[in-house]
């Protein structure tokens, strides 16, 4: 559904200048391209002045009155006409203005809030406070005045000359205006305003608040590039997107389903800039929108100078030296938006034509030497123009293509050179560049016909590596492990590699001890494959399994072991970053972990591989929950779960779609973890994985927020069971972090529970240990000791709910002051989260009064009616009374309703 309503942003300081001109008696035309807002400034401006009682008359010209002298200003001159015309002008404001007096707030009109808020911060600036200083002269507000007719200019001439009224008008920069236009902009007292376009924060600022959600990391670097700071172009890019389903909200954040799709309107205007150019102009205008930025001489060999030239009079077509060869000149594209609608109407058989044309033309230069980009662009012309190429330099090219993460780019040339040469070198390449892609049956099809031809065991071990990785990415472990098990009849040295990925696989299904064990031997193997796979259940092992500090070591070993070693055919490279993150987040290094997922986040955003920005949005998702920024934690991790499934990854898709729903509802965005976790629980997956029980502690959110209190200590009891099958002391430590942190320790059975629980050896998990400790034995320094370790880690939400608990603790026993201190404490910790709204803070916090509508369905609650008795009693639905009930369990800190009668007793008693 589209935005109804846009917001005005990013021209505050604009709009201060004009008023400012304007108070001062001076009359200002506001000059700009199309599409940057100068009708909306203008009116946000001219609304002001209605709202502090200033006159205002609004004329808007357009193409349709042009030909009809003074029909702009029919209201202002009636009938009049030539020299009778000034004077029934000067008239009718002048009446107008009587029926304003100054300053008169009995004549201002209703103003928003958002006026009512800009203007305040500006009549602070002005003698005495006064909106629009000391004259009331009325304001003439003239919309595209290029585009008035001769007679209505010369009556504005003469309106603003004799001081009628004061000037506020638009103009487009590149309109040629009529005589009388030009001279009524160079008369005395005229001041230009040139509006530029917005800045990128602001484009993005703007689409958020229109669409009440915020962008995913991707959608937001797609259309500020498109927009480039035009706001016009952001929203109808936006509209057309959402209208034609390419955008989308998943997880309560708005990304790209598809390729953009502009609104008609956009294209007309877009399409009408670029009408005029036909033959070797419009030729031009292919090439550079097929080709992207490219070196004039090349452009010229196929049209000639005398195009380019004039296309870049009209800012069509730009020219720099920023990445030409030494000398020479690049071309672009004006504007984004040329290249993608000129591209959007050439069909097949024309892109063709236009790569073939290239890749000619660049095959013509006489250039001797080239870049390994300049190569790769060449390679990729003359695939997609049909043209024979060499299959060596067709292989070097997707080997380019990988290296600056343009996987899908990559997968097309390695898939080109595979099915040309028949190598299992350009195969795997060709696999892994597909699976990247989300492709993984065609991957599979790849891998298993090249295993059909190659004889060398160690090329066949890594297919069956390959191949046996697939089937993990689609969850199916058993199948993957059947492929390795085929090995078996081709004993050998390469052997060590299908046991590494054994390692692997064991990690992935939950098996520490085995990852652990089959790794530990091959991690320092003389092969540089064996020791990257054997290194990723390794690794994984050691840090779920209390021994972050080992496998954190290790894994950044193995990284500085293969510098400059190509492991592409068996695994991602990125693969042991994120590793190492994960591996940051244990040890409890969060500012580091933080700075590189966020730093990995930012690099991935404009890259093709749907995978990349996967892996980064998820490694931001979990360092942000732990650190206690829920709001960017929910933003990356539903980005991430939705491209996990894109690519059909159905591992990781369960593993953050349980986090963002957990996230969600530690949000208090009940309704949104709700749909998130029917929705995960769809998703392929196998009986056990490593990170599994998340989506139980998921659940026990979820039924927490509705009220039931029972359900969710059986969630967290499953999750338990889960962390304890899968050897993962890691995971169960958050699973009784989680108990303590939804108040159902308690309920838990005292067999299964934490007393004989050894504090782990991993900061984390050891933090939160204390955090269960405390919470057990309700010890105010327990809670105090609990809020110092999440402290020392930057954990700040979890340190803040600590805190929260060490205060409470304390005014149980009588310890005001001590109580005061750790209040201090949490607040200090919460001002550095974001959109935390969970139990423990509540007791800090509340978040205000109960509503009369809250009010009246806590005491049905306490007075033991169900939700669908409460819901039938109000006419509302029962997911409203869950939502309901949420809130204020958060703002009388209570965890169920069996508290209730208590709490609402209480805030009685703090009314009387």
């Amino acid at each position: 559904m589209s935005p109804t309503t846009w917001p005005f942003v990013g021209r505050d300081d604009v709009l201060r200048e004009v008023r400012g001109r304007l108070d001062e008696g001076r009359h200002v035309v506001l000059t700009g391209a199309a599409g940057l807002g100068k009708t909306r400034l203008a009116h946000e401006i001219t609304e002001s002045y209605a709202a502090s009682g200033t006159p205002v008359v609004r004329v808007v010209a357009s193409p349709a009155t042009a030909p009809l002298p003074l029909a702009p200003l029919a209201s202002l001159v009636g009938g009049a006409v030539g020299g009778d015309a000034v004077a029934a002008a000067q008239r009718t404001i002048a009446a107008l203005g009587r029926q304003f007096p100054a300053h008169s707030p009995a004549h201002s009109p209703a103003q928003s809030p958002a006026h009512s808020a800009r203007w305040s911060a500006q009549s602070n600036d002005r003698p005495n406070g006064s909106p629009g200083g000391a004259t009331t002269t009325p304001l003439l507000s003239v919309d595209d005045l290029h585009l008035l007719d001769e007679a209505s200019a010369i009556v504005v001439h003469q309106l603003i000359t004799g001081g009628s009224v004061r000037l506020l008008a638009t103009v487009r920069s590149s309109a040629d205006c009529p005589p009388a236009v030009d001279r009524l902009r160079q008369a005395p007292g005229v001041d230009h305003v040139t509006l530029g376009t917005l800045a990128d924060a602001d484009i993005a600022a703007m689409v958020e608040r229109a669409l009440g959600s915020p962008l995913s990391g991707h959608a937001r670097g797609v259309i500020v590039g498109a927009a480039a700071g035009n706001p016009m172009y952001a929203r109808e890019l936006v509209e057309g997107s959402l209208a034609a389903g390419a955008m989308q909200r998943h997880g309560g954040v708005y990304g790209f389903e598809a390729e953009m799709v502009a609104t008609p309107l956009l294209e007309e205007v877009v399409l009408a800039r670029l009408a005029p150019f036909d033959g070797a102009e419009r030729s031009t205008l292919e090439l550079l929108a097929v080709g992207g930025r490219l070196e004039q001489a090349l452009v010229e060999r196929v049209v000639g100078f005398e195009p380019l030239e004039r296309l870049e009079r009209v800012g069509i077509v730009v020219a720099d030296t920023g990445e030409g060869r030494p000398g020479g000149l690049v071309l672009d594209l004006g504007h984004p938006l040329y290249r993608e609608l000129t591209r959007a109407r050439l069909g097949a058989l024309a892109r063709m034509r236009i790569y073939r044309t290239l890749a000619e033309a660049d095959a013509d230069s006489s250039e001797s030497t080239r870049s390994l980009d300049e190569q790769l662009r060449s390679a990729v012309w003359s695939v997609r123009g049909g043209l024979s190429i060499d299959p060596a330099i067709l292989s070097a090219s997707a080997h380019r293509a990988v290296a600056i993460g343009n996987t899908p780019l990559a997968a097309e040339l390695a898939h080109e050179a595979s099915s040309r040469t028949g190598t299992t070198a350009d195969a795997l390449l060709a696999s892994w560049c597909l699976s990247l892609n989300g492709d993984h049956a065609r991957a599979i099809t790849v891998l298993r016909t090249a295993r059909e031809t190659e004889t060398d065991p160690w090329m066949r071990a890594a297919l069956r590596l390959r191949i046996a990785e697939e089937h993990w990415w689609f969850g199916d472990l058993d199948a993957g492990l059947a492929v390795l098990d085929e090995a078996t009849g081709e004993p050998g040295p390469w052997d060590a590699l299908v046991h590494a990925q054994r390692s692997a696989h064991a990690a992935m299904a939950g098996n520490l001890p085995v990852a652990v064990q089959l790794g530990e031997t091959l991690v320092e193997d003389p092969h540089p494959w064996v020791r990257f796979v054997a290194a990723v259940g390794y690794c994984l092992g050691l840090i779920f399994s209390d021994d972050a500090e080992k496998g954190l070591a290790a894994s950044r070993a193995l990284s500085h072991s293969l510098i400059g070693v190509d492991v592409q055919p068996v695994g991602d490279p990125g693969q042991h970053h994120a590793i190492q993150i994960l591996g940051m987040l244990a040890t409890g290094d969060l500012d580091q972990a933080r700075e590189a997922a966020e730093a990995a986040y930012a690099a991935a955003q404009l890259s093709p591989s749907q995978q990349a920005r996967a892996w980064a949005a998820m490694l931001v998702g979990l360092v942000t929950e732990v650190t206690g920024d829920v709001t960017a934690c929910v933003r990356a991790l539903a980005e991430a779960e939705r491209l996990w499934s894109t690519v059909r990854v159905w591992g990781f898709a369960v593993w953050c779609g349980a986090a963002l729903a957990r996230a969600q509802a530690e949000s208090g965005d009940l309704d949104e973890a709700a749909v998130t976790l029917q929705r995960v629980e769809g998703f392929p997956r196998p009986p056990q994985m490593l990170c599994g029980h998340l989506l139980d502690l998921a659940r026990a959110w979820v039924a927490f927020g509705t009220g039931d209190r029972a359900g969710a200590t059986a969630h967290v009891a499953a999750s338990v069971q889960h962390a304890r099958a899968t050897h993962a002391p890691a995971n169960e430590a958050e699973a009784w972090h989680e108990a303590a942190r939804l108040g159902v320790l308690d309920l838990l059975d005292p067999a299964a529970g934490p007393s004989g629980w050894s504090r782990p050896r991993s900061a984390l998990a050891a933090a939160r240990f204390d955090l269960v400790d405390a919470r057990r034995t309700g010890e105010p320094a327990a809670w105090e000791r609990a809020a110092a370790g999440f402290a020392s880690l930057g954990a700040h939400g979890y340190a803040a709910e600590a805190a929260s608990g060490a205060a409470a603790a304390y005014r149980k026993v009588g310890a005001s002051r001590d109580a005061a201190r750790m209040d201090a404490v949490a607040g200090t910790h919460l001002a550095r989260t974001a959109g935390l709204v969970t139990p423990l803070v509540a007791r800090r916090t509340g978040t205000g009064p109960l509503t009369a509508r809250e009010a009246e369905i806590a005491r049905l609650a306490a007075g033991r009616l169900s939700n669908r008795q409460i819901a039938e009693h109000l006419v509302v639905s029962e997911r409203t009374v869950e939502n309901h009930l949420y809130r204020i369990f958060i703002k009388l800190a209570v965890t169920g309703r069996d508290d209730l009668a208590t709490a609402l007793a209480g805030v009685a008693d703090d009314n009387d």
